[in-house]
This record gives C-alpha cells, sequence and structure tokens, in this order.
C-alpha cells in the first residue's frame, strides 16, 4: 500500500520505504545525475547579454540618488575591464592583482585610456544586476568608487567558465575612469585679457534628498543664474511644469498631486528651448498614510506583577509618546516598542493611550482598554514570551533569503525543494512514531544518515547563495 511509503507501520519494520537505506542510495544517485545533467546541457550558464545596459542603468540610478552625474559607456573602458576579467579566468585568479601581480591600472594603459582618475570593482557568481549592485552598495570600498564624483566614465567586462572550484562562473570587472584629455583647460597665448563668463547654474535648495512628506504637492524652491529665467521641474523623467524665476530665486508647487512613494526630481534652466543648465537629482519619499498598529502582533504578558505590552506598527517612526505617567515605552527598533507598567499602577489607571508619529510627520494615536490588556494576557499565557531586543526574527530576511535561493539557478530551486521533501518526511515518521508510543524501538540508522545528508546539501545550497566580491580599488 502507499501508505508503507511515509508512514512508519509493523509492514515495513516501522521504517518506510521513502526513508530506507536504498532510497537513501536512490536519493544520492538522483542528486548527482541531475547535477551532471544540468551541468551538461548548460541549464546553470549566466546569460549576461543584457547585463551591460543594465549594470550602466543601476550604477547610474544610485549615482542619481546622491545627486551624481551619470556615468557615460566607454568602449576603451569595456575592452579594458574585459581583458582583466579573461586574464582572471585564465589564471584562475581571484584579486585585483593579477596575473602574477600585474597591477590592475595596467590593463588601463594597455587598452589605451589615459586616465587620471582610475577604479576597478570585481565580483564573481552573481546571476542577477539587483545581486551584484546590492551587494557592491553594502560595502563601502565599492559603494565610494559607484559614487566617485571624480570618475565620469564606466566600462564592462564579463568571463564565464570554470572559476575558484565553480562550474559556470562569471566574473564580472568595472572600471571607472575620467580620461586626461577630458581634464586639459585651454591655455591661452596671447597677451589680452581674458573675459570670464559666468556660467549658467540651477540648484535645488529643498527639499533635501531623502526628505519625507506628507504633503502630495510639496513646494520646491532652489537659486538659479542668471536671474529671472525660466525654470522647468523634472519629476520621475516627466516635464511637471514651468515656472519664471524672481530675481536668482525660483518656487513652485506641483499642481498635481503626487502618488505615494519615491521620486526622484531634478529642475532645469532654460533658455527658449534649450536647456542650459540641470541640477542635482533628489530623492522625496511622499507618505500621507498615518501608521497603523498591528492588531494581529499585539501582545501583553504578566511578569511578577509587572506588566509587558509589546506594540508593533506597519511603518517606522521617530517619535512616540504617552499622557500615562506609570508606563515606560521603550523604543526596540522604530518599528517595536515595549511598555511596562505595575499590574497595581494599571489597575487604578483609565485607558492607557499612545501617540506616534513616522517620518512624514503623520500621526496616529492608539488606546488600549485595560480589558482589553487582561485579555491579550490570558491569550498569551500559551505563547513564548518573545524577546524583540534579541530574538526577533525579520520575517523579510527569510523571505529574501528563499528569494535568493530560487533566483540563483536550477541547481539551487532542485536543491531546496529535495531538502524540503526529505524534512517533510522525516517529521512524518516522527509524529507517526510518537502517537503510537514507538519512538524507543531499535531500527537502522536512517534518521542519523538522511539527518547528516540535508546538512551536507543545506551547507552546499547556502555556501552558493550569493556571490563573492573584492574590496574596491581606485586612484
Amino acid at each position: 500500500m502507499i501508505k508503507h511509503f511515509f508512514i512508519p507501520t509493523d509492514k515495513n519494520k516501522y521504517t518506510p520505504h521513502l526513508l530506507s537505506k536504498s532510497a537513501l542510495l536512490v536519493y544520492i544517485l538522483m542528486i548527482f545525475s541531475f547535477n551532471f545533467l544540468i551541468t551538461s546541457v548548460g541549464f546553470v550558464k549566466v546569460n549576461a547579454s543584457f547585463a551591460v545596459q543594465d549594470l550602466l542603468i543601476a550604477h547610474n540610478n544610485q549615482r542619481a540618488l546622491s545627486g551624481l552625474p551619470a556615468l557615460k559607456l566607454n568602449s576603451t573602458l569595456s575592452a579594458s575591464a574585459t581583458s582583466k576579467a579573461n586574464a582572471m579566468m585564465a589564471s584562475n585568479c581571484w584579486s585585483h592583482y593579477c596575473p602574477n601581480g600585474k597591477d590592475w591600472r595596467d590593463f588601463f594603459v594597455e587598452s589605451g585610456y589615459e586616465y587620471i582618475h582610475a577604479g576597478e570593482n570585481l565580483a564573481e557568481g552573481f546571476e542577477t544586476v539587483d545581486s551584484v549592485v546590492s551587494a557592491w552598495m553594502n560595502s563601502q570600498s565599492h559603494r565610494d568608487n559607484i559614487l566617485n564624483g571624480s570618475f565620469s566614465e564606466v566600462g564592462f567586462g564579463f568571463a564565464f567558465g570554470d572559476f575558484q572550484g565553480s562550474s559556470d562562473n562569471t566574473i564580472i570587472v568595472v572600471h571607472f575612469g575620467t580620461e586626461i584629455k577630458q581634464t586639459q583647460e585651454f591655455i591661452p597665448v596671447s597677451d589680452q585679457p581674458i573675459q570670464t563668463v559666468e556660467q549658467p547654474e540651477i540648484s535645488i535648495t529643498s527639499p533635501q534628498t531623502g526628505t519625507y512628506t506628507a504633503d502630495r504637492q510639496f513646494e520646491i524652491t532652489g537659486n538659479i543664474n542668471p536671474d529671472n529665467s525660466t525654470v522647468a521641474i523634472i519629476t520621475d523623467n516627466e516635464e511637471s511644469g514651468r515656472v519664471q524665476a524672481s530675481g536668482d530665486h525660483y518656487a513652485y508647487r506641483p499642481v498635481r498631486a503626487l502618488d505615494n512613494g519615491r521620486h526622484l526630481v531634478k529642475s532645469r534652466l532654460l533658455q527658449d528651448s534649450s536647456v542650459l543648465a540641470e541640477s542635482d537629482t533628489i530623492e522625496v519619499i511622499v507618505d500621507n498614510v498615518a501608521p497603523e498598529v498591528l492588531q494581529e502582533d499585539l501582545r501583553a504578558y504578566n511578569n511578577d506583577s509587572e506588566i509587558e505590552i509589546i506594540i508593533s506598527m506597519d511603518e517606522e517612526v521617530v517619535e512616540f509618546d504617552t499622557d500615562n505617567e506609570f508606563t515606560d515605552i521603550t523604543d526596540i527598533d522604530k518599528k517595536h516598542f515595549t511598555i511596562k507598567i505595575s499590574e497595581a499602577n494599571l489597575e487604578k489607571s483609565e485607558d492607557l493611550s499612545f501617540d506616534f508619529v513616522d517620518r512624514a510627520g503623520n500621526f496616529t494615536n492608539f488606546t488600549f482598554s485595560k480589558d482589553r490588556i487582561f485579555d491579550l494576557i490570558e491569550a498569551s499565557k500559551d505563547l513564548e514570551v518573545l524577546d524583540l531586543n534579541s530574538s526577533a526574527v525579520d520575517d523579510r530576511l527569510i523571505a529574501k533569503l528563499f528569494d535568493s535561493i530560487f533566483d540563483r539557478n536550477v541547481k539551487a530551486s532542485f536543491a531546496i525543494l529535495f531538502v524540503t521533501y526529505l524534512i517533510v518526511l522525516l517529521v512524518i515518521d516522527f509524529l507517526f512514531l510518537n502517537k503510537i508510543d514507538m519512538l524507543h524501538i531499535e531500527r537502522s540508522k536512517t534518521h542519523i544518515h538522511l539527518s547528516s545528508f540535508i546538512i551536507l546539501l543545506l551547507i552546499l545550497l547556502l555556501g552558493g547563495v550569493t556571490g563573492n566580491i573584492l574590496q574596491g580599488i581606485s586612484s
């Protein structure tokens, strides 16, 4: 019967067929065969034909958020980066100085790029633009290269093959630079006085980049030169309106309310239909929704006559207060708060009221009745007390881990599904043995073998969830 494959019974000597030694051998053969098959047909080969433009856009998006000008794609730098990637692949060398200690700047020179500023970022084992750029932005040295205002150009190089013990691997090399000829100034030979011409300029003075606001039609102000010029406001790459400056100052408030979310804003100095100058890009986050208390996450505990209440918010808050003099409220991580009050003080208090204000200034008030608090205490008696200061696990971290696993390649997806399958079998086996009081029986060590097998699979899997980056370098 089918149940003998999944459930321990006297017919299968309390070892389900799918957990037997024979099954374990079949699983091992399946894993090796599957890995060999998908490697042979190239399912895990990285296709980076789209990566250059996507990487360029990703780099410039990061620079725009910091108010920096966009990098231009340079074919000479791309040739330099490609040459470096191929050299690393051929020598199986994972260093800025390879092969054989070769200086990374030599590749710039050999490709004919005469630089005054240069930098290099390296990565291997990544398969998506988002994952590698995220890794670089979380590394200070790589971030410094991406957001270096001295760089004006960039090139990308790739190499594919067996590298650093990983088959079908990918090396990504990014070369940043500014050519000497771009910085050379014209030096007049005439002895006649030189008339200097003021360059047109425009800037945004308010709001600052990274500002949160509840005003969906927030005012944009700035300075210009020359005075009394026409200014165009660009919001999310579309012109949202124009305004005539008053002297060297302009102010603009959009007619159309913006949606909640992040918006990129910049201003342009116009003369007729020509753009004379452009401001840095700023990021403004519009949020006119008040923070909310997550009702389903409310907890209350009675610890030796001291009531501890845990409140979780749906977003970060920057201000919080209560009008109850007997309560002590503690901010854990701007989204979770612990409130402590003695049982005696709670009994003689009115309803507990708390105020929360988010980063955009939205206000919300939350009121606890005493009856609600005591109901939560009763409901929480069967739950383990959660110490948010040390033990809280962000569900998003788990989701991110699984997203990275399934986005990585076919091998990883197969492995995690296979591990899940084995764990389910072991749990079913344990529950049925416990139910019939047969956990004490002596039988084969299949559980030990399978547990070790699962741990090995997890180590192999999690070891390859992300790629590697070296410390960024520049000169």
